[in-house]
């Protein structure tokens, strides 16, 4: 697993990382990364076994926390990843995935073709048309990864 991040609406907050994962059973961790200036971790989950799937139990997770402490994590059925060009901290062609939260999307950028990541960018959107505007985008806020930091599932991580 490669080393990279994700951001949320919470990340406008502030705080320290826990180095354990909020992933848990039956979530497998698909994109995580420190924050450093907020003490942050975000993670990005996925439900890599499909029969565990079910309305009480979506595909995806998402956590974010500061000194450990959750500030905000969810559930959900809705996600997207697609290619995008130029994000911010990233060089040439971004490969992103995001998590719709109600309206809200969370999502991670890493660096298209890196096995071994070392930028990441995490945003938020107010909507799914702006995520998929990318930088044109209304964007809420914005966090750069700390690059030992990231990890990153590429096998599925962004469209594939």
């Amino acid at each position: 697993m490669i080393r990279l991040a994700v951001l949320g609406a919470a990340l406008l907050a502030g705080g320290a990382a826990d180095a354990d994962g909020y992933c848990n059973e039956p979530y497998d961790e698909f994109f995580a990364c420190d924050i450093p200036e907020r003490g942050a971790r975000v993670e990005f989950c996925r439900v890599l076994d499909r029969t565990a799937i079910t309305d009480q139990i979506p595909e995806y997770r998402y956590s974010y926390a500061e000194h450990g402490q959750v500030k905000l994590s969810f559930d959900t059925a809705n996600a997207m990843s697609t290619v995008s060009t130029g994000i911010r901290g990233i060089s040439g062609d971004a490969l992103t995935t995001g998590f719709d939260n109600a309206g809200t999307v969370y999502a991670a950028y890493i660096p298209a073709g890196d096995v071994y990541p070392q930028q990441a960018v995490v945003m938020v959107y107010p909507s799914m048309d702006d995520y998929l505007k990318g930088e044109d985008g209304d964007v809420l806020g914005r966090r750069y990864c700390y690059p030992p930091t990231i990890q990153v599932n590429m096998e599925w991580f962004g469209p594939g």
